[in-house]
């Protein structure tokens, strides 16, 4: 009696097959689910002695599972192979009556010798180390996988792609949906993992199923890298920026750092009023970190349609740190001028006072004079121009 327990991929069928071969009896594998014919297999391996083999005992439906585990019970000789998710309580019963007179065997990763023989089969010849390290690192040591790259541990196999094609088509679309979004290797929190791939938290048991699936390492959340690049490599341009798209509005509503919201809005390639916000923010928080990085998210800001007056101030800040020219037209010298003054009122006097009210009034009415703006566009603008102060009013 055997349990053989292990994600797809892991080697559950080889492993089946071998046990079978030891058996030193008849072997008997179970390919049919009705009743009528299970029922006539089990009697003719009471008869002979047999050895039933069920590949996959968790794809069988109830019934079929009930009367195995009657049989095994009894004393009909028995090996089984299923994923590490028991997914009802027949297929519980009929690992528990298997387990109970045999050995259980969880396939995990292959050991290092396993792998390196497995390269060299493929490769023809010996391995070198450093090929064999590159095959793991992409496969995370998965049987199936680590086959399919072998010989380019770098490259997306067509195989693997077919492969990762049938996984998907069956898994229903919330799950293929939540393979997609893992796909780009993020570090996301569960609630935006969620909402990147319209699930409710309640459904995050959908990890589950990839990870039985054996798209998953062994130990944590992450995509296997080889089965990630092979997700990927299925989606077209147009669904890859959609991708992006979701986890940049997952991210917003989540209230998350802007830099990461701004990096999958750009690769998403968003040229919108939020986009443009987002941009700005992003550079803003990079300006005197990465002054370099926060130029690079300001010009992006201004492609996607920010008014130039809004990022000058602090565009000026980033390219002075990095010791290049600043050069503004008239109009926003004099709109960072009037802010200028809006700030130096807004240190100087208690913001409520009449004093500053009245300063800032005419800090607005100055500076959307200049740029001909809507005055709320400049004066929504107020927690921007505080943090400038000290540079605006040197």
């Amino acid at each position: 009696m055997t349990v053989v327990v292990g994600v797809d991929g892991a080697g559950r069928s080889r492993r089946l097959g071998e046990v079978a071969a030891a058996a030193g009896r008849p072997v008997l594998p179970v390919a049919t689910t009705s009743a009528e014919e299970l029922g006539a297999l089990l009697a003719r391996a009471r008869t002979d002695g047999a050895m039933v083999v069920v590949d996959d005992a968790h794809r069988l439906p109830a019934e079929a599972l009930l009367m195995l585990a009657a049989a095994a019970r009894t004393g009909v000789s028995m090996a089984i192979s299923r994923r590490p998710t028991i997914s009802g309580p027949e297929l519980a019963d009929l690992d528990e009556a298997v387990a109970a007179l045999g050995t259980v065997e969880h396939l995990g990763p292959l050991a290092h010798d396993a792998l390196s023989a497995m390269v060299a089969a493929v490769l023809g010849g010996p391995a070198t180390a450093e090929h064999v390290a590159a095959v793991h690192t992409a496969s995370a040591g998965l049987a199936a996988v680590a086959e399919a790259v072998a010989a380019a541990p770098d490259g997306t196999p067509p195989a693997l792609v077919a492969r990762l094609q049938r996984r998907l088509a069956g898994i229903g679309r919330d799950t293929a949906e939540l393979a997609t979004i893992l796909a780009l290797g993020l570090d996301l929190d569960d609630d935006v993992v969620c909402a990147a791939a319209r699930l409710n938290p309640a459904q995050a048991a959908a990890t589950r199923s990839l990870y039985d699936q054996g798209l998953l390492v062994p130990d944590g959340e992450r995509m296997i890298p080889a089965v990630a690049r092979a997700v990927l490599a299925d989606l077209s341009p147009p669904e890859r920026r959609r991708l992006h798209d979701c986890v940049a509005s997952a991210l917003l509503t989540a209230g998350a750092d802007p830099v990461r919201a701004a990096e999958q809005l750009q690769a998403a390639r968003a040229r919108t009023p939020t986009a443009a916000t987002v941009y700005q923010q992003a550079a803003d928080q990079l300006r005197f970190a990465t002054p370099d990085r926060a130029l690079f998210w300001y010009d992006e800001a201004l492609d996607a349609g920010a008014v130039p007056a809004v990022v000058a101030a602090g565009r000026a800040e980033a390219a002075i740190l990095l010791g290049m020219p600043v050069d503004v037209d008239a109009a926003t010298r004099e709109w960072m001028i009037s802010v200028g003054h809006l700030t130096w009122w807004a240190r100087s006097e208690t913001p409520s006072s009449p004093t500053a009210r009245r300063a800032v009034r005419r800090a607005v009415v100055r500076a959307a004079s200049v740029t001909k703006r809507p005055r709320h566009t400049v004066s929504s603008n107020s927690a921007f121009v505080t943090t400038r102060s000290r540079f605006l009013t040197r």
